[in-house]
This record gives C-alpha cells, sequence and structure tokens, in this order.
C-alpha cells in the first residue's frame, strides 16, 4: 500500500523570531518618523522660501545672494580681527584669499540662486541639467577646499597634503564628468522607480479585515493606526476598551511627569504592542 503523503505542518515561531520581527517594526517605525519630521521641514522650508521669492520676485536670488556674500565678507573681516592678536600666517592668507575672490563667490551664489529659482517653474525640465549644476557646485566647493588646504599646507610643509591637493586640482575635469554622468543614472532611476509605482497597484484592504479585532476567543492587543501620533499606543488601548485615547495619552503623560518612566514604558510597549494588522497602517 502507498504511503499517504504526510501534511506538513508549519513550525511555530519562536520568540526570538517574533521579538525580532517586533524590533523591524519599531525601527521602520522610527525611521518613519524620521522620514516625516524631514518632510515637515522641507514643507516649512519651501513654504518660506514661496513666500520670499512671493516677496522679492525676480530679485530674490540676487538679494540672497547679497546676504550670502555679505556674510563671507563680515567672516574675512573678522578673521582679521581676531588675527591682530594672533598674528597667524594662516589666518592672514585664509582672510585675504576671501576678500581677493569675493566678486568671484558672489557671481557663484548669483549663478545657483537663479538656476534654483528657475527650477521652481520649470521642476520637469530641471533633470536635463540638474546633474550638471550639481557637478559644477562640486568642483568649485573641491576648488575652494584644495585652495584652503595649499594655504594652510605652507606652514605645515606635510608632503602628503602636497601631493593630495595637486592630484584634486589636475583631476578637478574629471570629477565634474563623474559626478555628472552619475547625477543623470540616478535621475533616469528616480524617474524610472516613479513610472513603475504609477503602474503597481497596491492590495485592497477589505471592510470585514478591517473590523476585525479577535484572534478565536482571545481579544488582541493592537497598535492602532486610526489614532496614532507616534506608535499608536495609547491609540490602541483607547480602542481597546473603548475609551477616548486623548484620556489615554494625558494619563500617561501626567504618569511620565511624576514617575518619569512613562517614556521608557510607551517605547517598551511600541516595540512588544503588534501593530493592528486589520488596519491599514499610515506611516
Amino acid at each position: 500500500m502507498p504511503k499517504k503523503p504526510t501534511k506538513k505542518t508549519r513550525k511555530p515561531k519562536t520568540k526570538k523570531n517574533d521579538f525580532e520581527h517586533k524590533m523591524e517594526h519599531f525601527g521602520e517605525e522610527v525611521s518613519q518618523l524620521g522620514k516625516k519630521f524631514g518632510n515637515k521641514m522641507d514643507t516649512k522650508a519651501h513654504m518660506w522660501k514661496r513666500q520670499y521669492y512671493k516677496t522679492f520676485g525676480f530679485f530674490g536670488p540676487l538679494v540672497s545672494s547679497l546676504f550670502s556674500i555679505l556674510i563671507v565678507a563680515l567672516f574675512a573681516l573678522i578673521l582679521n580681527y581676531i588675527n591682530l592678536a594672533l598674528r597667524s600666517m594662516i589666518l592672514t592668507h585664509i582672510s585675504l584669499f576671501l576678500l581677493t575672490n569675493l566678486g568671484f563667490f558672489f557671481m557663484v551664489f548669483v549663478f545657483f540662486s537663479y538656476m534654483s529659482f528657475i527650477s521652481k517653474f520649470y521642476a520637469k525640465e530641471s533633470d536635463a541639467w540638474s546633474p550638471i549644476i550639481m557637478a559644477l557646485g562640486i568642483v568649485i566647493g573641491l576648488w575652494v577646499a584644495v585652495e584652503l588646504m595649499i594655504i594652510i599646507n605652507a606652514s605645515l610643509g606635510i608632503s602628503v597634503i602636497s601631493t593630495i591637493t595637486l592630484q584634486i586640482s589636475r583631476n578637478l575635469l574629471w570629477v565634474f564628468l563623474f559626478v555628472a554622468i552619475l547625477g543623470y543614472v540616478v535621475v533616469f532611476a528616480r524617474n524610472a522607480e516613479r513610472e513603475h509605482k504609477k503602474h503597481v497597484k497596491r492590495p485592497a484592504i477589505t471592510k470585514s479585515k478591517m473590523h476585525a479585532y479577535q484572534r478565536g476567543d482571545i481579544r488582541r492587543l493592537y497598535r492602532s493606526s486610526k489614532e496614532k501620533i507616534l506608535g499608536g499606543v495609547c491609540g490602541g488601548i483607547g480602542e481597546y476598551f473603548g475609551v477616548d485615547p486623548v484620556l489615554i495619552r494625558l494619563l500617561w503623560v501626567v504618569g511620565s511627569l511624576v514617575w518619569g518612566f512613562g517614556i521608557l514604558m510607551y517605547i517598551i510597549a511600541w516595540i512588544i504592542i503588534p501593530r493592528n494588522p486589520y488596519q491599514k497602517w499610515v506611516e
């Protein structure tokens, strides 16, 4: 008689794997919070720039360039003032380098400011020249760094620094070409990824799954996505007991101020309590 095929039993998840899984979720959510904070700061910066350009219009980049060159000139004058007591040749040459190249720096500030200004109105077309602008900025930054290293090394006399500065100054053109080509590769990959995301359909979440909170006879405690500020811990507790999450948050804050362990307990709860698998997790 042929043997009946035995059903393969799934191995239960070990505590270690479950803990690692929760730590991965915790790390992802902390990373998403950082991105969210960065996006908010970027949004505020864009709003400030928009208001700035709205106020000054076409002359906005020129005003910002004048402000930037005034900072450079002020920095050079402060170095001269400090150098009256120190009498350092390095500070003398650095301040002289900055003051003699103020016109060049001003032209650089104006150029990059207006390129950024134009990119606001032609965002799609800016991909055609943004890698070149980025490569040009890096090359100018390297040139300034090399000049400062040469000034400093004139007093130190270190042969390794002399060799490095010489090699960098000789290969600035190749650095420019390399960065520009790499920039175009990044632009191409980014556009391809955007097109791919447009055609990818996200799996739909049914209403039955959205309202399912039980497994068998055990009511599970989850972190909430609907009532989430940080990790959804207080929101999940509120949903579990049918209480307004705001009250849970207030009690948690009071407990943190009185006993001082609220923040640590929140992080531990964030790691231990799983997020609700039946809710669409909003990052």
